[in-house]
């Protein structure tokens, strides 16, 4: 080798000693678009988990600000404080709220895009500025107790980061769609600490698909989420209690029966949820004046009831713990539920997740007390029902019977439950689905932006789903340019472009490796010297199905994509995104078929 460079000046030795040590690297750890998104879902994990704890932090240091220096647990903070300052927060809490969304809809004049549209019916793309200043308006309700969830925001921040680490890289809206839901699988995995559940929530009611091609991202990033959480507070389960374990075979009966009755309270409490946004619906005014009502409302409930304050954990526990009479539960509940209905319909930015969870919890509870009052002989625990109660009522609500069952083993890792769990889950979500209850998400999922993923399948073509913006060479480009471009965006195919934009062939990073052996040849080679021409090309206005064909009958995992007649190359489609988009597009269809018949 050393007699072969001494032809060649010092700084060419050098320059080609580089390029091949670093393209053996790109050789050796190059990852296909399936093993990249894999990586990619380690960074969105990482990012839903420091949304997670941002949020979290920033809601503590509002709420010691709003409430005069308390810290902790809605509940107790609302129990220390005088009666007109339990009015006074929450309605302070609803009038900033409301300001922040009233300066967002003036100043940025950018409607925001839910996370759920963006993935189940957009494209993927999260608008960035709108979703931050209606974070900040959730912030104030959240750290003022208002009865909402810190699920919404605090997924909806790390779908944002998701969304601009896809766009930063050009990303297409496939594949940019999937990393949108690894953000929010982490999201939720870091809100709740379950990170199996976190990745099925995701596949289960916004994606719509458990398939491998997007579970395994999901798998990763939520596990990634919860990781980083559990290292910053601990991996203490979210909702702990006493053992559990069944007092008789024959009670998987009595919770076969809970799940009837969940299903009948989570409709009246999505009937609740329903009343709350119509009758803000009917009252005159600005936005900001109805999450202002909306708080002044939490505020007086809180007089007589502060467990209306927050979003229902600290009441789940109490309810878990036995620390609660059973007669007062039932006024609690009620309470409660006017409480969330009344914020969430005010238009507070926020999560129903958790408020459902209680609203179970409280079921449940009531349940296994009146078995306890009937049969107190018997042995039966009315922890088990309460737990249980959380994930029937959440069943039902959201109809995704296997995250249910994953979310309350997770939240409460107590394996026992499992059997009266299933039981209780399916019942409940067979017994909604007979009496058509609507879901928690119907009405984003009903209504949300039109994107290329809401055209039937055979009019999306592969213009819609390529990667603009190649790279690219020029043919007389000499081995270093294309060695650099090569390492410069890591890729297998390299296409090359004449002056004016026409395709030229590509070149394969198998194609260089015989140059890295042979530094004099390499001096002489131009990018057209190794070029091939075999690389099917595909025009704009291709079909998807066609591609698919396209993709099956070759082995390259991409593929250019010329502008019509004239050859010009004004993208890339990749084969995992060609898949990816087929899959959605088929599931959109069919459930469009369902819908009509």
């Amino acid at each position: 080798m050393k007699s072969t460079l001494q032809g060649l000046p010092g700084d060419a030795v050098r320059e080609l000693r580089r390029l091949r040590f670093l393209l053996r690297l790109v050789t050796r750890f190059w990852a296909r678009p399936q093993q990249a998104m894999l990586w990619w879902s380690v960074l969105v994990g990482f990012f839903g988990a420091a949304a997670a704890l941002a949020f979290q932090a920033a809601t503590h240091g509002l709420q010691w600000l709003l409430t005069g220096g308390h810290i902790g647990g809605y509940v107790a903070v609302f129990q220390a404080l005088p009666g007109w300052q339990r009015v006074l927060v929450p309605t302070i809490g609803g009038l900033c709220a409301g300001l922040m969304i009233m300066l967002t809809s003036r100043v940025i004049r950018q409607k925001t895009q839910d996370y759920m549209e963006a993935v189940a019916l957009g494209d993927g793309e999260v608008r960035a500025r709108s979703s931050l200043m209606r974070s900040a308006a959730a912030l104030f309700s959240i750290a003022s107790g208002a009865s909402i969830g810190r699920e919404g925001p605090l997924v909806q921040l790390a779908a944002v980061a998701a969304s601009l680490t896809g766009r930063i890289f050009r990303m297409p809206p496939a594949r940019l769609r999937l990393l949108v839901a690894c953000g929010a699988a982490s999201g939720i995995a870091a809100a709740y600490n379950a990170p199996i559940a976190g990745a099925l929530f995701v596949a289960e009611i916004v994606l719509g698909s458990i398939a491998m091609e997007s579970l395994g991202p999901l798998i990763i990033a939520s596990a990634v989420g919860a990781l980083v959480v559990r290292l910053a507070t601990g991996d203490a389960p979210l909702y702990a209690f006493a053992g559990f374990e069944l007092a008789h075979a024959w009670e998987l009966l009595l919770f076969a029966l809970l799940g009837v009755c969940c299903a009948v309270v989570a409709r009246f409490f999505l009937l609740a949820l329903r009343a709350g946004r119509l009758a803000f619906a009917r009252l005159p005014g600005a936005a900001w004046m109805h999450l202002t009502l909306g708080g002044l409302a939490v505020g007086l409930l809180a007089l007589r009831f502060p467990e209306v304050a927050g979003n229902g954990h600290a009441v789940i526990s109490d309810l878990l713990g036995g620390n609660l009479e059973p007669r007062e539960v039932p006024l609690l509940l009620a309470v409660k539920v006017a409480a969330v209905a009344l914020v969430f319909g005010s238009g507070a930015v926020g999560g129903v997740f958790t408020p459902s969870l209680f609203t179970g919890a409280a079921t449940g509870f009531l349940f296994g007390a009146g078995l306890v009052a009937l049969f107190p002989e018997a042995g039966i625990q009315p922890s088990g029902y309460t737990i249980v109660g959380m994930g029937a009522l959440l069943a039902a609500a959201s109809q995704a019977p296997v995250t249910s069952i994953l979310m309350i083993f997770e939240m409460s890792l107590q394996y026992e439950i499992m059997l009266p769990l299933m039981v209780a889950v399916v019942t409940a979500h067979v017994t909604s689905r007979a009496l058509r209850s609507e879901t928690l998400y119907a009405a984003i999922l009903a209504a949300g932006p039109r994107s290329v993923f809401d055209k039937p399948l055979a009019q999306v073509t592969a213009g819609d789903m390529m990667r603009p913006h190649p790279t690219r060479v020029q043919p007389a480009a000499k081995f270093r340019e294309v060695a650099r471009e090569f390492i410069r965006r890591p890729t297998r195919e390299l296409f090359i472009t004449t002056a004016d934009g026409h395709y030229d062939g590509a070149i394969l990073l198998s194609d260089v490796r015989p140059y890295l052996r042979d530094p004099e040849l390499a001096e002489i080679v131009v990018a057209r010297d190794i070029a091939r021409e075999d690389l099917p090309i595909l025009a704009r206005g291709t079909g998807l199905t066609e591609a698919m064909g396209v993709f099956s009958r070759c082995t390259h995992d991409q593929l250019p994509v010329t502008d019509g007649p004239d050859g010009r190359l004004i993208g890339s489609i990749a084969r995992a995104d060609v898949f990816l988009a087929v899959s959605e597009l088929a599931r959109r269809e069919h459930l469009r078929s369902g819908e009509r018949s």
